[in-house]
């Protein structure tokens, strides 16, 4: 059996969202079963465990993507799994397995800012409507999201037959890098600290999170991801003289960042709208309690292991934090901690490897 997996969503220096679940899980399957990597450039390649055996073949976004399967074809491919749902199969003599992460650019329409403008026109124009995505998952045999909630809109919005598998492979972390310390109790530690990290697109929430600062007056929030000058004036204007409150701590590796979360009196989000929780995730496994909005996705990471606050509400925000009493504090990271343990690649990797060995079994 011959399996490929498309590493060529990694972005070398941009550890977003689908670049640490390609490389997490691919290292995972790796350690099940043999596995090659498809990759559209060296860069790709370093990013992966050392030894790996890989493909060169075209970047995702050419026009070269509708010869893939020949080529793969021609590779002897007998199951491809994609961590995207792009990838061709026009030809293909192989399984495909895709992956559906979420719906939300179906309810937010701004592309990846990273994308070539062409590509972000077809983008926009693509997530009009639900048919462009129905036609192309025609082409896989397999379709694979990240969690329950994902799972229900893909479901509700009638992306995918009842009669083809449909299967979770969750989101995890590093627990070499995200795991709690043995300082003093958090309770203790000054000064008060809100923690968020995350992009600063809007239905992130970040306005709401400053917004609450005002109420907050025995509080720092900290701002760990990169903010260009204008998003930096933006909020510093929303926070008005909470404004000497918020700091921006411009990027840190995973290492200097789970040391900081340990720090932190609590990780706080103010999100609208996600397909999963990692940040909330690598919060817990630090030790650090977690304020967070209420919505579906967030109660099937976080559990009992949070206090929840009305989405967009400033207020309800605040009134959570002030509930962070010494004790609550103590019993959250413990929660916390338990929870996140609950999460693993390893047990993802899994799903995906029985899946394969499902799919090849009927080829």
């Amino acid at each position: 059996m011959t399996v490929f997996f498309d590493c060529r969503f990694i972005r070398p220096g941009h550890m977003d969202g689908i670049t640490r679940y390609s490389e997490e899980l691919f290292s995972a399957l790796s350690r099940i079963r043999p596995i090659t990597a498809l990759v559209a450039n060296q860069e790709q390649l370093e990013q992966l465990p050392e030894g790996s055996n890989f493909l060169l073949v075209n970047d995702p976004t050419s026009i070269r993507e509708l010869t893939l399967a020949g080529r793969l074809n021609r590779a002897g491919a007998t199951v491809v799994f994609s961590p995207m749902q792009t990838t061709s199969g026009l030809g293909r003599r192989y399984k495909l397995i895709s992956t559906v992460h979420d719906l939300i650019y179906y309810r937010r329409r701004k592309p990846p800012i990273f994308l070539p403008w062409p590509v972000r026109i077809i983008w926009r124009m693509y997530h009009l409507s639900f048919w462009p995505q129905r036609l192309l998952l025609r082409q896989s045999d397999a379709l694979v999201t990240v969690s329950k909630s994902s799972k229900v809109d893909i479901e509700r919005a009638r992306l995918w037959p009842t009669s083809k598998p449909l299967r979770i492979a969750s989101p995890a972390i590093d627990t070499k890098v995200f795991s709690a310390s043995h300082d003093a109790p958090i309770a203790t530690r000054a000064p008060k600290t809100l923690l968020y990290a995350g992009s600063y697109m809007p239905y992130k929430g970040v306005e709401t999170i400053v917004e609450a600062l005002k109420e907050l007056p025995d509080y720092e929030l900290h701002l760990v991801s990169p903010a260009i000058d204008d998003i930096q004036r933006r909020l510093l204007r929303i926070a008005g003289e909470a404004g000497a409150r918020v700091k921006f701590l411009g990027g840190l590796d995973d290492a200097d960042y789970a040391q900081v979360l340990r720090q932190a009196t609590a990780f706080v989000s103010a999100s609208i709208d996600e397909g999963f929780g990692i940040p909330l995730i690598e919060a817990m496994a630090c030790g650090t309690p977690v304020v967070c909005s209420d919505i579906p996705v967030f109660r099937e990471v976080a559990g009992e292991a949070a206090e929840f606050f009305e989405p967009s509400s400033a207020s309800a925000l605040a009134e959570s934090v002030r509930r962070l009493t010494s004790q609550r504090l103590i019993e959250l990271r413990a929660e916390g901690i338990t929870r996140a343990s609950k999460f693993n690649w390893d047990a993802s990797a899994r799903v995906i490897s029985n899946l394969i060995d499902d799919l090849s079994a009927k080829a």
